[in-house]
């Protein structure tokens, strides 16, 4: 397990965990889904840097973001650790590779 943390001193954790009755008590997954998205558009623009937690990225550029100045040495480990790809396949960050020199084209990416 990784964990995240900002380079100052001083940071505070805020949590938004939500909680919602099932439809049609509640309001449709879709119209939540909405909100969630509209927050995170707020704080991406606002500039206010932060993490999710168990994060759905589906892009590359969202992990980079997610990982910050750490997405080099993350890249290096994988490329030790796990030079095919085949752990942990879920989160999409990396597609599986039979191809050893994988990593080595993401570095010079």
């Amino acid at each position: 397990m990784s964990a995240i943390i900002p380079e100052e001193d001083t940071f505070y954790l805020v949590a938004l965990l939500r909680f919602s009755p099932p439809y049609p008590s509640g309001p449709p997954f879709q119209s939540i889904l909405a909100q969630n998205e509209a927050i995170l558009h707020y704080c991406t623009t606002a500039g206010i840097d932060m993490k999710l937690y168990l994060p759905h990225y589906k892009t590359e550029s969202d992990w980079k973001r997610h990982f910050g100045r750490k997405w080099q040495q993350f890249l290096q480990r994988k490329s030790t650790y796990d030079p095919k790809a085949i752990l942990a396949p879920g989160q999409r960050i990396f597609s599986r590779s039979t191809d050893s020199t994988a990593f080595t084209r993401l570095y010079s990416s």
